[in-house]
């Protein structure tokens, strides 16, 4: 597994592919397994017959470029971003790693929310001209850790202008078909493995605003059809895991996400 040397040096051991890092002295140290960007540039052939070293800098990772808002004004938010998108790195891996576990090595797709979430994620950062080299390089890992597991895969989304993802945007009620199946997906497979009901995922938050704010033309029919999402997540939970589920889980989590985010 990589190992933390100091914060923010992972190094590769054996066949594992993990990276861990500390955020600060107080706080737990959070291993992820698939923050792989640095291997990029690593000869393929030889990327596993060698240990290669990274150094990123975790507790320097914030950067404001704006000169014209204050520090303490804009330091929540760019705490949230920076957090919001460690969650979107875990969630996406864990419906990746769990997908797997649950259905056998079939190439598991990627959920509907982790480009949705990227791109809410940078557009939120870009109001406040806040950079996190965190949440940039988050697709590198996250195309990494399908890339060394399954091979390579052409559907991967594309960096397009100003560092967001490329979003293949349906209908908005086949996105949020989609949006169904893959929280559902997400509960259920992490069940099956830990035998625990997971933290809601916040990705769910970050693209049901996303759902929200792309209500225009036929807007009482997309209103309607997005005011609906927690209440159609709820029965399909309901429907596919039965009494473990309790009857009031999505509107439970809604409010305690509500209350601790400023997003």
């Amino acid at each position: 597994m990589f190992q933390v040397l100091a914060d923010g040096i992972c190094r590769k051991r054996g066949g594992a592919i993990q990276c861990v890092w500390k955020e600060s002295q107080t706080e737990p140290i959070h291993s992820v397994h698939l923050t792989l960007f640095f291997l990029f540039h690593i000869d393929p052939l030889t990327m596993f017959s060698r240990t290669p070293l990274i150094v990123f800098p975790v507790n320097s990772m914030l950067f404001n470029t704006s000169n014209s808002q204050s520090e303490d004004e804009n330091s929540s938010k760019r705490l949230q971003i920076h957090n919001h998108a460690k969650y979107l790195l875990r969630e996406t891996s864990d419906f990746i790693e769990n997908f797997a576990k649950v259905h056998g090595e079939k190439r598991p797709r990627l959920p509907i929310f982790f480009v949705k979430s990227f791109n809410y994620l940078k557009k939120e950062a870009k109001k406040i001209n806040f950079e996190d080299s965190f949440l940039n390089f988050l697709p590198n890992g996250i195309e990494m850790q399908l890339l060394t597991k399954y091979g390579p895969s052409e559907d991967f989304p594309k960096f397009v202008e100003n560092g967001f993802l490329e979003d293949k945007k349906q209908t908005i009620v086949n996105d949020v078909a989609q949006f169904y199946t893959d929280i559902i997906q997400y509960v259920k497979d992490t069940y099956s493995v830990s035998k625990q009901i997971p933290v809601f995922p916040y990705s769910y938050f970050m693209t049901l605003k996303t759902f929200q704010q792309r209500i225009g033309e036929n807007s009482k029919i997309n209103k309607r059809i997005v005011d609906e999402i927690p209440e159609q997540v709820q029965l399909g939970l309901k429907m596919y895991m039965g009494e473990v589920i309790e009857n009031d889980f999505v509107d439970n989590c809604t409010d305690k996400y509500d209350e601790n985010t400023c997003l």
